[in-house]
């Protein structure tokens, strides 16, 4: 039965959007480019700091600028990471639904350890593990974490789900060998990426995903169900 359940941090657990687009905004008005709305730049934040220095960037490209840019990106997210970031609506009871009826969970972010580590303290989440994109030879799209992250659960990748916002988790997940659940109420969905809807299940709030893995847990059943009945027929 699957009873892992892994989970993206930006975006699909908290909303960083605003930070992350300010921080942005700060390096590229830095580095003498004019920012563009913050608002603009919140669908990126699943992106990264790459992600959204690219999509704000305004003027001629310049790669020496543009590694400027993100070192100072780095620093100003350092500071500014907790100023407006908070969970998604229903994430801590989803979580408490989860655990009662006996799934295990962790995060699999592409963020930097020194970023995750102190905001999900921050948020006050407890996962089982952990795993920062700088903690893996390759972050997302790449399965690394996703297999670390089973590994450390002591669960087959088969037998773990992942949930996140944006098309590299659900590449990531495929990649593993895990089923996927777009989060759809995440800000990467305004992006339009094809694959993101490739996801095995979509749902557009975490009051949802119970009732998703539970329709999971009852596919895997009747499959296994008819594996039996058709070992059965073969042999009779």
């Amino acid at each position: 039965m699957t009873r892992g359940i892994l989970f993206d941090l930006d975006g699909t657990l908290a909303d960083t959007s605003y930070d992350l687009a300010a921080a942005a905004c700060d390096a590229l008005e830095a580095v003498g480019l004019r920012p563009p709305p913050k608002q603009t730049l919140q669908p990126y934040g699943s992106r990264g700091g790459r992600g959204m220095l690219r999509a704000g960037w305004s003027g001629p490209w310049d790669e020496a600028l543009f590694h400027r840019a993100f070192e100072i990106f780095l620093r100003r997210y350092k500071l500014r990471m907790c100023e407006s970031t908070v969970l998604f609506d229903g994430v801590q009871s989803c979580l408490g639904e989860l655990k009662q009826a006996g799934w295990r969970w962790g995060i699999v972010t592409n963020k930097g350890q020194h970023f995750t580590k102190p905001l999900v303290e921050f948020l006050g989440l407890q996962p089982e593990v952990l795993v920062c994109g700088d903690a893996v030879p390759q972050p997302k799209p790449a399965p690394d974490g996703l297999f670390a992250a089973a590994t450390a659960l002591e669960l087959e990748v088969g037998s773990c789900v992942y949930v996140g916002d944006d098309g590299k988790d659900v590449v990531a997940a495929a990649a593993a060998g895990m089923r996927s659940i777009a989060a759809l109420y995440g800000y990467s969905t305004l992006l339009s990426d094809p694959d993101l809807l490739e996801a095995d299940e979509k749902i557009h709030s975490l009051v949802e995903l119970l009732p998703v893995l539970n329709r999971f847990e009852l596919r895997a059943r009747d499959d296994a169900a008819w594996g039996r009945d058709s070992k059965n027929s073969s042999t009779g």
